[in-house]
């Protein structure tokens, strides 16, 4: 089975699959001061329907810099040459 991670700007989705489809899913808020516990949240929720040792392969992704760059939501960086 196939774990799926996505952290997105309002809510954190995670879903497991397998080769017939959906096995489990689940949606948490994205709590962006901490989105380690996001991720660990929408982790727990989905593996109350799943064995962990049954997960072959885990997959994050988020919308989360790619908007940060849009937004232009960034720190000021410099680099020393």
């Amino acid at each position: 089975m196939l774990l799926g991670i996505d952290v997105g700007g309002t809510h954190t989705d995670a879903v497991v699959i397998n080769q017939q489809g959906i096995v489990a899913a689940a949606k948490v808020i994205t709590v962006h001061e901490n989105l380690l516990h996001s991720v660990q949240m929408a982790f727990e929720d989905v593996l109350q329907s799943v064995s962990p040792r049954q997960i072959r392969k885990i997959n994050l992704s988020t919308t989360l810099t790619t908007n940060a760059i849009i937004e232009q939501k960034l720190d000021q960086v410099g680099m020393f040459v």
